[in-house]
């Protein structure tokens, strides 16, 4: 399956019967009886006296044990409280709620606190030290003994100029949340070599996401950007995407460039590192 590595904004839209808006907390309702169904944002404070009046403290513990609970609404209300609270341990238990709940709403609202809790783990601030968008590229990956996610990179360039067709694999047999993202660099240290064998120039448009993020005098683009998302895989499960590699480097030059990626993902607790992958541009 091929995927744009692009923002995924979820709407929330199924048959009004999978719930009943005025009954519930956790901000799914109806429109005028229409057959579509809506999810407003809920508060802090209305979520954690949801959880409160449902028995639960507002605690990543307590809200864990809410994922479990019978009603449908409390479950959204606890997957919305782990995705604040952005810890690494709430990542797989979500995940395991996503997959298994069967009511329709409760089920966009995980998926939407997988995204949040995700999406900022996957930026965490070992890797994004001042916020800025790329992680710094060049870096050397050493593969774990033990690998979780394969990722290969592939010359497409003889259909598309500059072009890799990245692969995302789970490896193991439980499934994963990874991270999708606009770009590769938002992830991964990024290394691409001109023909030569020196690093090729980062392209002078896109410079600025290497940079950390100033409180004055930041470019206005610096602020536009979209976090990493949640991207599912099953046991066994790939995810493609090209990347357009000429974009981001300078491959004006004619010859032989090599590329590759990789990094450490803290919140899975692992390394990922692709094959060096050899782009021909003419």
């Amino acid at each position: 399956m091929i995927r744009m590595l692009v923002a995924v904004a979820i709407v929330a839209m199924a048959m009004a019967s999978a719930c009943t808006g005025a009954d519930r907390s956790d901000g799914c309702y109806s429109d005028g009886g229409s057959s579509v169904l809506h999810i407003r944002p809920v508060a802090k404070e209305a979520r954690e006296q949801g959880l409160r009046l449902a028995g639960y403290a507002a605690s990543t513990a307590s809200a864990l044990s809410a994922l479990e609970d019978s009603r449908p609404d409390v479950r959204s209300l606890a997957a919305q409280e782990l995705a604040s609270t952005a810890q690494a341990s709430s990542v797989e238990p979500s995940l395991s709620a996503w997959l298994s709940e069967k009511d329709t709403c409760t089920k966009a609202v995980i998926r939407t606190g997988l995204d949040a809790l995700v999406g900022g783990l996957a930026r965490d601030v070992k890797q994004h030290p001042g916020g800025q968008r790329w992680v710094t590229p060049f870096q050397a990956c050493t593969p774990p003994e033990l690998q979780i996610i394969g990722l290969t990179v592939r010359d497409v360039s003889s259909s598309f100029p500059g072009t890799v067709l990245v692969t995302l694999r789970n490896l193991i047999q439980q499934p994963v949340a990874f991270a999708e993202t606009r770009s590769p660099e938002e992830v991964f240290s990024v290394t691409v070599l001109d023909p030569g064998g020196a690093r090729a120039k980062i392209q002078d448009d896109k410079r600025w996401l290497c940079e950390p993020l100033r409180p004055n005098g930041v470019k206005p683009d610096a602020a536009i950007g979209y976090d990493p998302t949640f991207l599912p895989l099953l046991p066994g499960e790939e995810t493609s995407f090209y990347w357009h590699v000429a974009d981001d480097f300078d491959m004006s030059a004619p010859g032989v460039y090599q590329v590759s990626l990789g990094g450490r993902v803290a919140y899975l607790d692992t390394t990922v590192c692709s094959n060096s992958a050899n782009v021909v541009v003419q």
